[in-house]
């Protein structure tokens, strides 16, 4: 911001240089990545079932959606055929991306009833669209009845979905691709919680294979 501040000083002669610009920005601190390991999964989908937040839970772990691409889900985003879901509602206006749906994502979204007023796919317990709002709500009253003893959030359910295909061995490219990112720099940095530990076995079955 000084930056650009001087600069405009300088292009008005207010200045005879711009001392901002052989000073270096210091280097950026990584953000330590939250996700969740597969028995804490396991333990939100089952202490879910049946709870409101049970779609939304479902279907960021399943598809790594942003809040609103899932509060924006339509019926007909659905392609059951093709198992691939039509993500819309992603930050660039009028685009979207399509993302492979499991069989268990499936048959979850065909046992929900489809309501006659409202496209939309996942519904809070007034019967209306998910907003922000309700949403944010829903999580806090989540928290406090006990449901789960680990603290969870959104963000954490996307990351979750990263971090769970890379350690199954999908490129960071396909898996950001999938995010729906337009720099894969911003699903290292933001989404890929994994540790050293973590890649370890896949690590040593790649150079096993190689080393036979």
């Amino acid at each position: 911001m000084l930056k650009t501040f001087f600069t405009w000083c300088h292009h008005r002669n207010y200045l005879l240089a711009n001392p901002a610009n052989n000073v270096s920005l210091p280097p950026r601190k990584k953000k330590e990545v939250k996700w969740l390991e597969e028995d804490k999964v396991n333990q939100l989908l089952n202490k879910s079932k049946k709870h409101p937040l049970e779609g939304p839970i479902r279907s960021i772990l399943g598809l790594g959606l942003r809040r609103s691409e899932m509060i924006n889900l339509e019926w007909d985003d659905l392609n059951f055929e093709t198992g691939n879901v039509r993500i819309r509602g992603t930050k660039t206006s009028g685009s979207f991306r399509s993302v492979p749906m499991s069989s268990s994502l499936a048959k979850y979204f065909q046992s929900l009833h489809r309501s006659e007023n409202f496209p939309n796919v996942f519904l809070n317990s007034h019967n209306r669209p998910w907003n922000k709002n309700s949403l944010n709500t829903s999580l806090r009253r989540f928290h406090s009845t006990g449901y789960v003893s680990f603290h969870w959030n959104y963000q954490m359910l996307r990351a979750t979905y990263c971090s769970m295909l890379v350690l199954q061995g999908i490129p960071i490219s396909h898996v950001s691709i999938l995010l729906g990112h337009s720099d894969v720099r911003i699903t290292q940095d933001w989404y890929i919680g994994l540790s050293s530990s973590d890649v370890s076995p896949m690590i040593t079955k790649v150079i096993n294979r190689i080393l036979h």
